[in-house]
């Protein structure tokens, strides 16, 4: 054995540069492998901290390529298909807004529009307040861990008011902790959909008809058990003619 180990070394001197190539050629594949699966696995694990991850979907417009579609659908196809056990509203901000307590103000990005039915529909852990019904009313909020040290340092974030961009008071009911790393959906501080004043999007087809004008939120719905998202996707498209989303 240490006959062949003397010829194998004797053989890499002789042939530095050959082996020096080789080596490095190597390692930087296996760089590249490594790299390759580690954005796979992270890939693979988004969202699936969820309970019920395999169950939830989220409603795409295909005619125009968008996630983004006229709140009022939600009740509408959730009302009309058995097979959609629960629904939610949700809708990123889009931009920094400022948010301001008594004693400071901030500008935050990460601001989102939700429903009650978001809490039930992803996992959240609630670090306090009532998880079952986190919104008190239309001027509730539900801050993170983190945004709430931002704000209000050591001081217990519940029942405290802040004011959002046009000095709109908000008062926070519930404090969850940070979503993950890998949920696609983020933000710090959840604003209650219910207030229009929170409906972030709006759009109008023609000003001076009130049928045109949409208030655009991303839709989720939580299947029932055995549901196949495929075969209710077809179901809802083949009836899609039959829904009137400006029906209140």
């Amino acid at each position: 054995m240490f006959f062949y180990l003397r010829s194998s070394l004797r053989s890499l001197r002789t042939n530095l540069r050959f082996t020096i190539n080789n080596i490095t050629g190597f390692a930087f594949a296996i760089s590249v492998c490594l790299g390759i699966a580690l954005y796979l696995n992270k890939e693979h694990s988004y969202d699936r901290y969820n309970t019920n991850f395999e169950r939830i979907v989220r409603l795409i417009d295909s005619r125009n390529n968008s996630s983004l579609i006229d709140y009022r659908v939600k009740n509408i196809i959730q009302s009309n298909f058995p097979e959609i056990w629960n629904g939610c509203l949700v809708l990123r901000s889009g931009q920094s807004i400022e948010v301001k307590t008594k004693e400071k103000g901030v500008y935050l990005n990460d601001l989102m529009s939700v429903d009650d039915n978001f809490f039930k529909v992803f996992t959240v852990s609630f670090l306090s307040g009532n998880d079952s019904a986190p919104f008190a009313d239309i001027n509730s909020a539900v801050i993170t861990g983190t945004t709430a040290s931002l704000l209000f340092g050591d001081k217990n974030p519940l029942g405290q008011e802040v004011l959002i961009w046009n000095n709109i008071p908000v008062t926070i009911t519930g404090v969850i902790k940070d979503l993950l790393d890998n949920s696609s959906i983020s933000a710090g501080l959840l604003l209650n959909s219910d207030n229009d004043k929170f409906k972030f999007y709006q759009s109008t087809g023609n000003s001076n008809d009130l049928s045109t004008y949409r208030w655009l939120f991303q839709i989720y719905f939580q299947l029932r058990d055995g549901t196949s998202p495929d075969a209710l996707a077809a179901k809802i498209n083949s009836s899609a003619y039959l829904l009137d989303p400006y029906e209140e």
